[in-house]
């Protein structure tokens, strides 16, 4: 017959003492061996914890002597609950006057916590919600979808015509969580476009 064992738990999330036992994200059940979680886990950074590292202990119920443990590495799956976020909610861009089509202007990058390993939950894309259109209704700024790589889809910004612009850009993650921010593009840099003149010489006799 083979003698009664008593398994025990211990490791990360898991506290020994009577009065922080009510925190333990994990359990053990003493007969079974079974192992619960306890609590809901967050994997993702700056509070989260994506692996947890465990030891289970089988001791004789009667001598209390340890008769073999085990090794348990807890890897949380993640699922995709971050949504991407810009360093700040309005960006401030200056433009070259008279610059050339596909003139690069800025790149926008979103960070997203999820796992970027995990069905693309981190993996970001680029649009453009709100853009501007020139005289002849043509879009004015373009961006790369996979890098965020703002440029002048047309050629030529006036500043004696307008000097600012103000586009709205959104990243989307892998499973269609969206954030937005505002472009300024303004203060364009000044191109001297007029052709210089010159007052004529008057002459007055004695």
């Amino acid at each position: 017959m083979l003698a009664p064992v008593t398994y025990y738990l211990d490791g990360e999330g898991i506290a020994q003492s009577a009065r922080v036992k009510a925190d333990n994200k994990f359990t053990i059940n003493a007969t079974s061996g079974e192992i619960f979680q306890l609590k809901a886990l967050d994997r993702d950074q700056p509070h989260g914890q994506p692996l947890w590292r465990l030891n289970a202990y089988a001791k004789s119920s009667q001598t209390g002597k340890t008769l073999g443990y085990a090794d348990i590495v807890v890897c949380l799956r993640d699922i995709n609950d971050n949504v991407p976020t810009f360093n700040q909610s309005v960006f401030t861009v200056a433009v070259a006057e008279n610059a050339s089509e596909h003139q690069h202007v800025t790149t926008m990058l979103a960070e997203d916590l999820d796992d970027p390993l995990q069905d693309g939950n981190a993996q970001v894309t680029y649009s453009i919600e709100q853009n501007q259109v020139d005289p002849s209704g043509r879009l004015i700024f373009a961006i790369e979808k996979s890098s965020g790589h703002i440029s002048t889809a047309v050629c030529c910004l006036d500043r004696e015509r307008r000097d600012n612009y103000t586009i709205r850009v959104a990243a989307t993650d892998g499973g269609g969580l969206k954030v937005s921010t505002f472009i300024c593009l303004g203060n364009i840099n000044f191109f001297f476009s007029f052709l210089p003149f010159f007052l004529p010489l008057l002459r007055f006799g004695n």
